[in-house]
């Protein structure tokens, strides 16, 4: 279904109970139906389309992954009625089409139509997220970078651990994990 002016899409579970979001390309008024393809499991063409992470500060957050690690900020969506703000981040130099407002909703079927995973981060004032997991999955990522982090990280002053050549592991504000590939 149609969720406010975010997007047209469906909840669900896997069997070890993690929760999953199917979101269309499009807006409901926008949708038109492909040719089912039954050889594949959903019955058309998917995708990896956005990894979720919360954030209590949305400042500190967005200076890890934006200015310290090199993500540009792609749309920033405020649902008022549940009282927190979606903020969209990838590794691109693409601009969405209203790049002088990114709360625009124009840039949101754009933004579920791009052909790489973004980072939704989900910021509500007054998140308590001290329980988090250090599983990847859980309480954590990995992503790839094409470069290396470690320059931006320093000069952001985000403390980072080598684990492996061409691998950190930062922990953010949140107490999430976050292993970088570069």
């Amino acid at each position: 279904a149609q969720f406010m002016e975010i997007g047209y899409l469906c909840h669900l579970k896997d069997p070890a109970n993690n929760s999953l979001e199917l979101l269309q390309d499009t807006f409901e008024k926008n949708f038109v139906k492909p040719e089912p393809k039954p050889e594949l499991t959903l019955g058309q063409p998917a995708k990896i389309g956005q990894i979720t992470i919360r954030s209590s500060n949305i400042d500190a957050t967005l200076a890890l992954y934006e200015k310290a690690l090199g993500m540009k900020l792609l749309s920033i969506q405020s649902v008022d009625k549940y009282g927190f703000v979606l903020y969209f981040l990838a590794f691109t130099e693409e601009n969405p089409p209203n790049s002088e407002d990114l709360h625009a909703v124009e840039n949101r079927e754009w933004l579920w139509q791009r052909p790489y995973t973004t980072l939704e981060i989900q910021y509500k004032d007054g998140f308590d997220l001290n329980a988090l997991d250090s599983e990847v999955g859980v309480g954590g990522m990995e992503i790839s970078a094409e470069e290396d982090p470690r320059p931006g990280l320093t000069e952001a002053k985000v403390h980072f651990t080598e684990v492996e050549d061409n691998k950190v592991q930062i922990i953010d504000n949140d107490g999430f994990i976050v292993w970088v590939k570069f």
